[in-house]
């Protein structure tokens, strides 16, 4: 099965979705985060919509994007996307929050305006810390990815073929891919353990 073509397109098509949703997942948390942190008015705003929006699984959400959206990669990036911001959305804003009352007293002694001293302070402090944070987002979206392959039923994907090979009776088949979605999610894993040690030795 390792020589097939189809696996390669399975493979790499769940790898699509995945790295696609936690790239933009990860940018809209961290810029969510990041105005949340240093603007009370948009944390006012944003806190209570984020913790509406973290009670609902994003996997509750795929009947509702197949009746929109229709079935294929969009509803699968569109549910990954928004599980990635409701983990790095929290981190980014404690970040930001707290570099900002740790560090105004310094920004003041050092006579820093407010954009020196959100660019020097609030941001890298932000960024570093929300890539830290960022191993369960990234494991918890590869699991919706398998998820939503397997709930919408998409042409190409693991969890698409685990899902036609067991309509199928292929069990063989079926239980190569549940295999190879354990392995590639705790190489994803892993990788953001080894992330996250270089980062937390650096700071």
């Amino acid at each position: 099965m390792l020589s097939a073509r189809v696996f390669y397109i399975n493979f790499f098509g769940t790898l699509y979705n995945w790295f696609f949703a936690f790239i933009v997942g990860m940018s809209i948390g961290l810029f969510l985060g990041f105005l949340a942190g240093i603007n009370r008015q948009i944390e006012y705003v944003i806190l209570p919509l984020s913790a509406f929006i973290r009670s609902i699984p994003p996997v509750a959400l795929f009947p509702v994007f197949l009746i929109l959206i229709g079935p294929g990669k969009l509803p699968i990036i569109i549910a990954g996307i928004i599980g990635v911001i409701i983990y790095v959305f929290p981190i980014a804003h404690q970040a930001a929050e707290s570099s900002r009352i740790k560090y105004s007293d310094l920004s003041h002694v050092l006579a820093f305006n407010r954009t020196d001293f959100i660019k020097i302070f609030i941001i890298p402090s932000t960024i570093i810390n929300s890539i830290i944070s960022s191993r369960i987002a990234a494991s918890y979206l590869f699991s919706v990815c398998i998820g939503g392959e397997i709930i919408i039923g998409g042409k190409h994907g693991i969890g698409a073929a685990i899902l036609e090979y067991s309509e199928k009776y292929r069990l063989e088949e079926a239980y190569f891919y549940i295999i190879v979605a354990g392995i590639l999610g705790l190489l994803i894993d892993l990788s953001f353990a080894q992330l996250q040690k270089s980062f937390s030795n650096k700071t």
